[in-house]
């Protein structure tokens, strides 16, 4: 559930998130339903040293790039493909690349963008 006042402290610190909604349901709609907040575990990160090929787009209003580099901070086996103009549900194909396919024939092998429009983190 989203924390007003953390919220606020976010827009102080990181302006630029000012104004995107979070992610998930917020206070009114959860008032509205009359139903319990997620318990916190929900939004407790996962440390795991299993391979991840996470994809995400760079114009993405709901799931900014900076929340893509969390997830790599956790895991250490992980690769970011971050497509140039692409929003939510961003995919794995870029201009005529398999990614997932290149991934999962060796998934502890760093992948290196074909592609203009891709940056591997």
């Amino acid at each position: 559930m989203q924390d007003p006042v953390l919220i606020q402290k976010q827009e102080e610190i990181l302006p630029w998130f000012k104004g995107y909604g979070f992610n998930n349901v917020n206070h009114p709609i959860c008032d509205c339903w009359n139903v319990k907040p997620e318990d916190k575990s929900a939004k407790t990160p996962v440390y795991s040293d299993i391979p991840v090929l996470v994809s995400a787009g760079d114009a993405d209003p709901w799931c900014r790039p900076f929340y893509n580099m969390l997830i790599k901070r956790t895991m250490p086996n992980s690769q970011l493909l971050l497509i140039h103009n692409r929003a939510h549900g961003s995919g794995f194909n870029i201009n005529g690349v398999d990614y997932l396919e290149m991934f999962m024939r060796n998934p502890y092998q760093k992948i290196v963008s074909q592609s203009k429009d891709l940056k591997v983190e």
